[in-house]
């Protein structure tokens, strides 16, 4: 056991490989530590940031004292805590901020990164003394995250589907956030109400001793399903009128359906004399009574981040143009009118609407916000596209365009490939509005597309592909998720999308398949693919998968497919294929299991795969009854 834990040290720490005296104090501190994994992983974080012999000595040495202290505690708990502690001792000043706020975040909560980034931002937790050439304020939080998951004070999630493999959410172990809560405590960091239940609203809070916390993190969980208004009184009651607030953060959790969780919008949230130093607002997923958002919000003149997403509301008030100091605006919801004042908010830079959201009169304008870096849900039908253009510091677009007539997808590429922007990251649904267009104007054009290097997501609804005419790729390209859904396809879209170099993901859904019945994959295609989808592609029969085709897939999901005849030989070489999802016909499932359960004469090739779901396609009319999940 002592080895396994030595040798999780040295991947922390290469020197000791080469110097004894330093692996000697390596397992001295290891057998200290009573072999409890995630106490020997914060140490071998701390040490990997200690060069010299001396440093290691004195890591030791504080560790026996620590332990000393919390001897005879349960199951060696205590001394863990104890070296948690001297973790974060170890943590350089500017970082300290950053991981306590984690406390703000629920239990076993994955915490999406890019809003943490935001927060930390909005409450001037990162400095701009951090960043380096062409860095943003995001990049600076994005190290000061790594930073803390090298001393194995945070885990990390990656975004296998990223081109990059960037960090997507990252969490904090029961044990760490324990250790995180209580020493937010000690230093009066935040405070924790805890709301439970329709018929008893009654605060439970684990840091109920607070004076003047600096946030304030609420919980309502509606465990029985029924509706809990939050309102003034209750709002009091847990902020007990601190005027020192900086954040406040109210997220419910309802099992049953999204947003069971009603709230009257907290009038007092509007007084200014009391939320006078207000920096961060985050009310997520929940029915405002009255479907309102009061116009006393302007009230909160030092506003730097407010997400309301996922709450239910009908629209934003226009008052919301007063907030002149607003950095992060998440509107992410379901048909939310938006007021024409975006362009207002001059210190404005990250900015997440909703693909369905409504303005009242013309589109919206973004003209003026020379700050702004993302812009997700941009909506061309209904926003000012001729304003993105001027945005010289927009580093992510996400966005939907609806194609009526041909010069509308002139005018998106020559954007795209002309040198005014500085975007990283492009996001592109597209949908061909095919009665609206002739043939000819349907066409794609994958070329012009597929060449712009930042164009890192896109989805395509409606168009006409002509894959026979395009010769093989010779251009680099950093397309990681291509989805073409009710497309027309000439050719063999798998010879062309398998020279795609860095495509991880790829879904053909209600695809025809104009002029062919057959799909080839050769040997070394898709060389990074993780996850592929046939859905409802009528018209294919037969799937020719190479050895060597696909080295990473592993995840694979056939659907709906009525014609296609059986499973590809060739997956039987995909060893990395984790899981499997077929909706097919009765008989295309019966050659992977029988009715009685017995093997099918297809079940060779992918007996290699841990988890197989078949059900029946609900296409299939001969179909009346489902298969079992293996």
């Amino acid at each position: 056991m002592i080895e396994k834990c030595n040798l999780h040290m040295k991947d922390y720490v290469a020197d000791s490989e080469n110097d004894p005296k330093l692996e000697a104090i390596g397992r001295e501190i290891v057998r200290k530590c009573g072999k409890l994994p995630l106490a020997i992983s914060v140490l071998g974080g701390v040490l990997s940031q200690k060069n010299s012999l001396h440093e290691w000595e004195t890591v030791n040495k504080d560790v026996d004292s620590y332990l000393r202290m919390s001897e005879g505690s349960k199951e060696g708990y205590g001394a863990v805590l104890q070296v948690l502690a001297q973790s974060y001792d170890e943590l350089p000043y500017h970082l300290k901020p950053c991981f306590l706020h984690l406390g703000n975040f629920r239990e076993d909560e994955e915490i999406d990164v890019e809003m943490l980034y935001l927060m930390w931002i909005a409450e001037g937790m990162v400095s701009s003394d951090h960043r380096g050439t062409e860095e943003t304020l995001t990049d600076v939080a994005e190290r000061y995250l790594y930073e803390m998951a090298i001393r194995s004070m945070v885990q990390l999630n990656l975004d296998k589907f990223s081109t990059n493999t960037r960090v997507k959410s990252c969490y904090l172990h029961d044990l760490m956030r324990d250790f995180c809560m209580a020493r937010g405590k000690e230093v009066e960091f935040l405070k924790l109400h805890h709301f439970r239940g329709g018929k008893d609203p009654l605060p439970n809070s684990s840091t109920e001793n607070f004076s003047t916390p600096a946030r304030c993190f609420i919980i309502i969980e509606n465990c029985e399903g029924h509706d809990l208004i939050f309102n003034d009184s209750m709002m009091s009651m847990a902020l007990e009128a601190n005027g020192q607030l900086r954040s406040l953060l109210i997220s419910a959790i309802s099992r049953r359906w999204p947003w069971k969780v009603s709230i009257s919008f907290p009038q007092v949230i509007c007084d200014s004399s009391k939320f006078k130093y207000l920096r961060v607002l985050k009310i997520e997923a929940c029915a405002f009574k009255g479907s309102k958002l009061p116009k006393g919000i302007k009230n909160l003149i030092h506003l730097r981040f407010l997400s309301l997403k996922d709450s239910m509301f009908d629209k934003l008030p226009s008052s919301i143009g007063q907030l002149q100091y607003l950095q992060t605006l998440d509107i992410r919801g379901h048909g939310i009118v938006v007021p024409n004042v975006m362009w207002k908010l001059k210190r404005l830079r990250h900015l997440y609407l909703g693909f369905f959201h409504r303005t009242r009169k013309g589109k919206l304008s973004f003209f003026g916000l020379s700050k702004l870096e993302t812009l997700v849900g941009f909506d061309k039908d209904k926003d000012d596209f001729k304003d993105v253009s001027k945005l010289s510091n927009l580093r992510r677009l996400k966005s939907m365009v609806y194609i009526t007539e041909k010069n509308e997808v002139s005018e998106i590429l020559n954007y795209l490939n002309s040198k005014q922007h500085n975007l990283r990251e492009v996001q592109l649904d597209i949908c061909y509005v095919v009665f609206k267009l002739k043939e000819e104007e349907k066409i794609v054009p994958i070329k012009d597309f597929f060449t712009y290097l930042s164009l890192h997501q896109f989805r395509v609804y409606g168009g006409k592909f002509e894959f026979q005419k395009v010769e093989p790729l010779l251009f680099p390209s950093n397309l990681n998720d291509l989805s073409l859904l009710q497309c027309e396809i000439q050719g063999d879209p798998m010879d062309f999308l398998g020279k795609l170099s860095n495509l991880k993901k790829l879904s053909l859904d209600y695809a025809d398949l104009v002029d062919r019945k057959m799909l080839i994959c050769d040997a070394n295609a898709f060389p990074k693919l993780l996850s592929l989808t046939l859905d409802s592609v009528p018209k294919l029969e037969s799937w020719v998968v190479a050895k060597g085709s696909m080295p990473n897939l592993s995840d694979l999901a056939i659907s709906h497919c009525l014609k296609l005849e059986m499973i590809p030989d060739g997956l039987r070489y995909v060893t990395t294929l984790k899981k499997l999802d077929i909706w097919m016909p009765k008989k295309f499932n019966q050659r992977i299991r029988g009715p009685d359960n017995h093997e099918g004469v297809d079940y060779d090739k992918i007996s290699h795969v841990p988890l197989i779901t078949l059900e029946v396609s609900y296409l299939d009319p001969l179909s009346e009854s489902s298969d079992s999940t293996s």
